[in-house]
């Protein structure tokens, strides 16, 4: 007889059901009282009776197993698993299905599974995914709405032409040793520069220089450079990046306050962002912005790893 009963070994209490049958506990809570036994779980090393194996299926496993790898009688291999023999590797093959409606299923094999997650109802190009291939997907255009509202919040106005100039100015001197992330040529002036790579620019050059003071304070840029990063529509991703890399420089709380303008926020993001388009991969060797890459991939490194 078992020294415990149902209700007792659920509740994990002390059970006198060999001494008093029902026991005391179940007598008091007026139930019925009935021992505990314990499941053993089977194991077994042969397939299970009854078990039929078609050909493929027993062909597989011959395949996978060594050639000395010892037989059942009825020619299939025996299996170290029994019941829980793990399933047959398809090896980027179609599998095909039970039929259905007289007419064979084709399922196709996706890339590292994404169409058992994405479960067919998401659109997507394999390709795109496969090693060697980048995505080609770009951010959508920003809304007419959207538009006005980066107009009522002036995220398109600049600071005076000498207060850009110091700014710059203190950037380059101060900020660009510590952070090398900017590609001179995206300040070109044969071409118009990104926005939003202007804005965040000018937000770092103001924590280190006063001479914005008398146009505003360090939060009018970071508020215009935050605006043009979720809603400015389609940037170039490394400027991106980069922005967010620049937005770390301002940091209006302390790290025990939870919220989205913290450094740690902006510079996790830009990380987030660099995995995205591989800048943790080596660029190969001919690439244009090899050294840029490299650059902004260890300036995040460096920060996040603080």
């Amino acid at each position: 007889m078992s020294s415990a009963c149902i209700i007792c070994h659920k509740r994990k209490v002390r059970c006198d059901l060999a001494i008093h049958n029902p026991c005391t506990n179940c007598t008091k809570s007026d139930v019925e009282c009935r021992p505990y036994t314990r499941k053993r779980k089977r194991f077994t090393n042969s397939l299970s009776p009854g078990r039929v194996l078609n050909s493929d299926s027993v062909s597989r496993r011959s395949s996978q197993l060594p050639a000395d790898a010892p037989v059942e009688s009825g020619g299939a291999p025996l299996s170290s698993f029994g019941d829980n023999a793990p399933p047959a590797v398809n090896n980027g093959e179609a599998a095909a299905l039970p039929p259905s409606n007289g007419e064979p299923f084709i399922k196709e094999e996706s890339y590292r599974g994404r169409s058992e997650y994405l479960g067919g109802s998401v659109p997507f190009d394999e390709n795109m995914v496969r090693p060697g291939h980048e995505t080609t997907y770009t951010s959508p255009k920003a809304s007419a709405a959207d538009l006005q509202m980066l107009r009522e919040q002036g995220a398109f106005e600049l600071p005076p032409l000498s207060v850009q100039n110091e700014l710059m100015k203190s950037f380059n001197k101060y900020c660009a040793p510590w952070t090398p992330v900017v590609d001179p040529k995206w300040l070109d002036q044969s071409t118009p520069p990104s926005m939003l790579l202007l804005q965040s620019i000018f937000l770092a050059g103001s924590r280190v220089s006063k001479a914005h003071l008398e146009y505003g304070s360090s939060e009018v840029f970071y508020r215009r450079a935050k605006l043009l990063f979720f809603f400015g529509g389609r940037n170039n991703s490394l400027i991106s990046i980069v922005a967010a890399c620049l937005l770390h420089w301002y940091n209006p709380v302390g790290p025990e306050d939870v919220s989205t303008d913290t450094s740690g926020f902006w510079i996790r993001t830009a990380g987030a962002m660099a995995f995205q388009i591989g800048l943790h991969k080596e660029p190969p060797p001919n690439a244009k912005d090899r050294g840029l890459r490299r650059r902004l991939w260890w300036s995040l490194v460096v920060r996040i790893s603080q």
